[in-house]
């Protein structure tokens, strides 16, 4: 645009814009965080980048980057993979009314960055619920039984 003008300009070269001649840039500094804000913030960020969580009605999937894995879990089970294929895959056994329930469950001990609790999976077979949770050491899994299993 300023081009366009200088071209419209009289012959004298008057343009009748005051244009300040360019000085320093001003720049506000940003202020420092308070002491200790990264190593309160990493382990949420940590806990967030590795939390399951639900790719698709029933799909389940988490990253592992301290062990460079990836989980995934379905009704069908559980796979643990490196990206290039599979390295332990754990059957599903389904409950005694043929279906497996998966859905996020209870609140870990770990929160988010922004305090949102990383929920752990929740797969309901019959009398049994089985549950992951990914830790920064790996795959925790445990079951809670409603009732004593039969023989």
């Amino acid at each position: 645009m300023y081009l366009l003008l200088l071209a419209c300009a009289p012959d004298d070269g008057a343009i009748g814009l005051d244009v300040p001649e360019a000085g320093p840039a001003e720049t506000a500094a940003a202020p420092a965080p308070p002491p200790g804000w990264w190593a309160a913030v990493r382990p949420a960020l940590d806990a967030e980048a590795r939390a399951i969580r639900m790719e698709a009605p029933g799909r389940f999937a988490a990253d592992l980057p301290a062990l460079g894995l990836q989980a995934g879990w379905s009704a069908e089970g559980a796979v643990i993979g490196d990206g290039q294929g599979p390295l332990l895959e754990i059957r599903a056994e389904i409950g005694d009314d043929g279906m497996a329930s998966l859905q996020a469950g209870g609140c870990t001990a770990e929160r988010g960055a922004e305090g949102a609790c990383i929920r752990r999976l929740e797969i309901a077979r019959g009398d049994r619920v089985e549950w992951w949770v990914s830790r920064a050491d790996g795959l925790q899994q445990g079951f809670l039984l409603r009732s004593p299993p039969e023989d």
